[in-house]
């Protein structure tokens, strides 16, 4: 899964205008190689990468970054313009997931976004990569991949609403939601 993160990370860089977010927040960002590569891809940005303790000490290194070590469900760092997570919600069940944005939205200022990087699968009988990851995820991890529907009503669940989806010319799509 590292590398198929890794590979898309130049994609979603330049998929989307991260400028507007001054300070953006990496939740569960590993050692920082797409934050990084936004970093690198807009100058006027500042970064805070947040993962777990012994994962942020590998980050990284860059001038506009912070490696912030914590877990996730008990809270994350606050006053970023957006808080990003990258093949994260597919790992987790409903509840799970609905915990970890709360979680979010509490450290979140008025007129901050929530962006989630993930896959999302086709409402059709059409038969997609992204479907048979769904299988895998459900027996591995208890997670699911999502349809849009079904990620608009896991961020309705946690008091978010989807704003915008972009779509990627990788695998990944960008939903950004708003309180």
């Amino acid at each position: 899964m590292r590398l198929i993160g890794k590979h898309n990370s130049p994609e979603v860089a330049k998929s989307y205008d991260w400028s507007r977010f001054p300070v953006l927040a990496d939740i569960g960002g590993g050692t920082g190689g797409l934050l990084v590569d936004i970093l690198e891809a807009y100058p006027s940005c500042r970064g805070i990468l947040f993962d777990q303790p012994n994962v942020v000490e590998q980050a990284t290194s860059h001038e506009r970054l912070e490696p912030v070590g914590g877990d996730f469900f008990q809270g994350v760092p606050a006053g970023a313009d957006a808080y990003m997570l990258r093949w994260i919600i597919h790992d987790w069940p409903e509840a799970e997931a609905v915990a970890l944005f709360v979680s979010i939205r509490e450290s979140m200022k008025p007129g901050a976004r929530l962006i989630l990087l993930e896959e999302i699968i086709p409402d059709t009988p059409k038969l997609v990569a992204g479907k048979w990851i769904d299988l895998l995820m459900l027996a591995i991890t208890g997670g699911r991949e999502r349809t849009e529907k079904e990620y608009s009503d896991l961020l309705s669940a946690a008091g978010f609403e989807l704003e915008e989806v972009v779509r990627t010319h990788g695998s990944f799509s960008i939903l950004i939601a708003k309180v």
